[in-house]
């Protein structure tokens, strides 16, 4: 089954879903993340992930993985409807990452500053799709949201 017919049931039930990933050979997860196709984002992370560097933990994983010839297990921790507003599926994701960190799982993308930096990564990350859309339907005609981004990314 392609990665496509794998993800056929959240297009159908419209959800995104949050997921981690594992090392196959410890169960330990090492990333969480959220796609409405998350078989078809597996393949794109491996693809990414080929060149990331080892200076970083998640490119030590990565190269890890690919050094055994092995994929991540995707993991599936939540499904989120589609219709929530963005800022809400990044708080369940960020709640997701709190949990596994407090559980003691080596996240490799909630690093650095622990969980308050989960909580920053994700605010831009919200503050930049919220721009895109106010970009895309002419709503920030004013820039103020591109000034909120500067101004909460000057604070980091």
């Amino acid at each position: 089954m392609n990665f496509k017919e794998r993800d056929a049931p959240y297009r159908l039930r419209k959800v995104f879903v949050v997921y981690a990933l594992a090392d196959p050979d410890t169960d330990r997860i090492h990333y969480v993340g959220s796609s409405k196709h998350p078989h078809e984002r597996l393949i794109q992370h491996r693809s990414e992930n080929k060149n990331t560097p080892r200076s970083t933990e998640k490119g030590r994983w990565w190269a890890s993985l690919l050094d055994r010839g092995l994929s991540p297990n995707l993991i599936i921790l939540e499904e989120v409807a589609e219709s929530t507003d963005i800022r809400r599926r990044l708080d369940i994701e960020n709640m997701w990452a709190r949990r596994l960190l407090e559980r003691g799982e080596p996240l490799t993308n909630f690093t650095g500053a622990g969980v308050g930096r989960a909580e920053v990564v994700l605010d831009v990350v919200g503050l930049i799709a919220i721009k895109k859309i106010e970009d895309r339907y002419g709503l920030d005609r004013d820039g103020a949201a591109l000034h909120a981004i500067m101004e909460f990314a000057k604070t980091l």
